[in-house]
């Protein structure tokens, strides 16, 4: 008996966060689309009409529409990011199932050790409730930015930031300045996400990371939960395609309690199986294992009889060839802040010379993918980011 094919199990999870994600994911993109468009349509008048009543009156349009905007996604994201994390630990459960079920099939003896003790036992979601409160918890901290975004928009479209923008650069005029502080803004979007690593995020960028990070964890949990119930000592990690740098090293290996040279019985004949423990999970996890939009998932390893085949070590060539997937996201980004900034452009002149731009940047994409043999995921260069 092998070890089942590591690809399907990647496939599997990518598939399930890419559909279960995409809801949340497509809430706030949307929203983020709104209220650009909102705040163009009230600075349209603030860059023509510079009364005092006039700018007031605009400031109050932009921050009206950050609250709608906030109120809507506070009402419906909290039951959607239940029902979708909830779903991620059930095909989680499932899928273990599934795997234990493929693996001893034909061996009554290994079915009566790893299905028996878990046939019929609800899988456990609690700790899905808790990703769930934690995401929900995450993504209404982003209101506070939506409604502050309205203040950024205003300053934007004032003299006050074009003032600031003549200070620095004289050859300027105030209308000139106002305009550039508009484009940099607009193309930027809702931003000021930071994460752990000090990288800044926009809205649609930061759900997206957010969101995935806690349907594939509560799809890990889960599968993860529902083996150790069955009696799993022992895992090994699936190969993928495209692994990264932090992956790559844990293809193949053998996870468990204690790290170090390990003798266990067969599973089937009882007879001593000598074999490597890499890691425990919490070190390999702690080492970049399954980190956020990661495919890599935990099989089963059984002494004797599973057959691993760890990785090669990670190349000059491995290391290319992961800039080069690095450097297909950056210019997704950049179409997509093109396309933000046609979205709330205010004039037909700064509209067409933002798409000039979002078309430059789909050449570039066109350019490298033939370069570098690269699939081109053309949703990845939507606002929506592909989800509706």
């Amino acid at each position: 008996m092998t070890q089942p094919a590591g690809a399907g199990a990647s496939a599997g999870i990518g598939a399930t966060v890419d559909q279960l994600a995409a809801a949340i994911i497509a809430l706030y993109a949307a929203a983020e689309r709104q209220l650009l468009a909102s705040m163009a349509a009230a600075a349209r008048h603030g860059f023509t009409d510079t009364a005092a009543a006039a700018q007031i009156s605009m400031l109050a349009q932009m921050q009206r529409a950050a609250e709608r905007v906030a109120t809507a996604l506070r009402l419906h994201t909290p039951p959607l990011t239940q029902r979708l994390v909830v779903e991620a630990a059930t095909r989680g459960d499932a899928a273990a199932q599934a795997l234990l079920r493929r693996i001893v099939a034909g061996n009554p003896e290994l079915a009566r050790i790893y299905l028996a003790p878990v046939a019929g036992v609800p899988g456990n979601l609690a700790a899905a409730n808790a990703i769930a409160v934690d995401l929900a918890d995450r993504l209404d901290a982003t209101t506070y930015r939506i409604v502050r975004f309205a203040d950024d928009a205003y300053r934007a479209a004032t003299a006050e930031a074009a003032t600031r923008l003549v200070l620095g650069r004289e050859n300027l005029t105030p209308s000139t300045a106002a305009q550039l502080a508009w484009r940099e803004l607009t193309r930027s979007g809702v931003t000021g996400y930071t994460d752990t690593r000090g990288r800044r995020w926009n809205l649609a960028t930061y759900v997206e990371m957010a969101t995935r990070t806690a349907v594939q964890r509560a799809y890990n949990d889960a599968h993860d939960a529902r083996m150790t119930a069955a009696g799993i000592e022992w895992f090994t990690v699936s190969h993928d395609g495209r692994p990264c740098k932090l992956c790559k090293p844990w293809e193949g290996q053998v996870l468990g309690d204690q790290p170090g040279p390990t003798t266990a019985p067969n599973a089937i004949t009882g007879a001593p199986v000598a074999f490597t423990v890499k890691a425990t999970l919490e070190q390999a996890r702690a080492a970049g294992l399954q980190h956020p939009n990661c495919k890599h998932v935990l099989l089963p390893y059984l002494p004797g009889v599973t057959k691993t085949q760890p990785s090669a070590a990670w190349t000059a060539a491995d290391e290319q060839a992961y800039a080069e997937t690095q450097r297909l996201r950056a210019l997704e980004r950049e179409v997509r802040a093109g396309k933000r900034e046609a979205a709330a452009a205010l004039d037909d002149l700064s509209r067409q010379r933002a798409n000039r731009r979002v078309r430059a940047a789909q050449a570039r994409i066109r350019a490298h993918v033939d370069e570098h043999d690269l699939n081109r995921r053309r949703r990845r260069e939507q606002l929506h980011l592909g989800n509706h």
